[in-house]
């Protein structure tokens, strides 16, 4: 099977993931690796939460203009015209309405949270951001079997797991230790930063392996398909990117976060040490890797994969090379048309 994916659709999608990935990583930090709020993190990790919420609303616009450019196959200009027929007509711009509603929600507690933040404000966003992460799943792939299917709340998961994973460390990498490195605190408090973060993303990537299991075994069906399909060779592309991450974490939770107990044991020091400075390197290796598995992802989302390729009729003779050539059409239920 060979894809043909426009690099526009695919860099829509996997900037859409980023932009959630921020607004769910900040949140995370928020709520579960800086619970405390120390004076040093609490503002940054606000303000890059507020910069999720304003990447979601851009990536929200462009992902409707280019879903809508892909099922017209209209240019951009003409696209625009549409846009009010994909909204009332088709179940993607029906469920993308939810979008607007709730990042003025979003946006609304965010403001709330900057004169007075309280825990249960961070939770309450975190919510709404989930809503959001629904949608994706509510118009990708598992949406062909049907609204509120298993498979939907699979994919919910999955994609929920990833936002807090990767966003959790890019918000480290963006705010967190630069703020860490400015400030200078003791070496306890900058320990048990890192347990937390070690804790929430080991707790996000058992849940990223369950889920992905039982997706992999829907979408790719076979073990021959990962091999001799488009789709089932990306993922493998995608697999490799998680698993380097993988190799990192743990890196990061047996090699490194040993080095910086004994540090706070021998002193509380304020000055930063290297082990602190090991980490972030680590962690900054480890986003870039997970952004190699978003990327990969966003390809996939535009790729029909072999759980919906129509199969030979029972008894035909069908050779390896139309097995792997054939392109069908999208299902209906995903591309409807858009009335003009």
């Amino acid at each position: 099977m060979n894809m043909h994916i426009h690099p526009l659709y695919v860099a829509i999608s996997a900037c859409d993931i980023v932009a959630l990935c921020l607004a769910l990583g900040a949140l995370s930090c928020r709520a579960w690796v800086a619970p405390a709020g120390p004076s040093y993190l609490d503002r940054p990790l606000w303000w890059l939460t507020g910069t999720g919420i304003l990447a979601l609303a851009t990536s929200s616009a462009a992902l409707l203009i280019g879903r809508t450019m892909e099922m017209s196959g209209s240019p951009f200009t003409q696209s625009l015209t549409l846009l009010p027929a994909v909204l009332q007509h088709t179940r993607f711009g029906q469920i993308w309405l939810v979008r607007p509603a709730v990042l003025l929600a979003l946006a609304l507690f965010w403001w709330r949270g900057s004169h007075k933040h309280t825990p249960a404000n961070a939770i309450v966003m975190l919510v709404l951001v989930a809503v959001i992460a629904f949608t994706r799943s509510a118009t990708g792939h598992p949406a062909d079997m049907g609204q509120f299917t298993p498979a939907e709340w699979v994919d919910w998961i999955h994609l929920l797991a990833i936002g807090v994973w990767v966003g959790s460390l890019l918000s480290m990498v963006l705010v967190a230790f630069p703020a860490i490195f400015a400030a200078r605190p003791g070496m306890d408090s900058t320990l048990a930063i890192a347990e937390r973060l070690s804790r929430l993303a080991g707790r996000a990537l058992l849940a990223i392996l369950v889920t992905g299991v039982v997706s992999a075994r829907h979408y790719v069906v076979t073990l021959h398909n990962l091999t001799d399909t488009a789709y089932g060779r990306v993922l493998l592309v995608k697999l490799a990117f998680v698993a380097g991450a993988i190799a990192l974490g743990a890196l990061n939770r047996y090699g490194i976060l040993p080095q910086l107990r004994r540090a706070a044991t021998a002193a509380a020091t304020a000055a930063p040490v290297a082990p602190v400075r090991l980490l972030a390197r680590a962690i900054r290796l480890e986003v870039l890797v997970l952004l190699g598995a978003v990327i990969t992802a966003a390809v996939l989302l535009h790729a029909m994969p072999p759980s919906d390729m129509p199969q030979p009729a029972a008894g035909a003779h069908t050779s390896a090379a139309m097995t792997t050539h054939v392109v069908p059409a999208p299902r209906p239920v995903r591309t409807p048309t858009i009335p003009v």
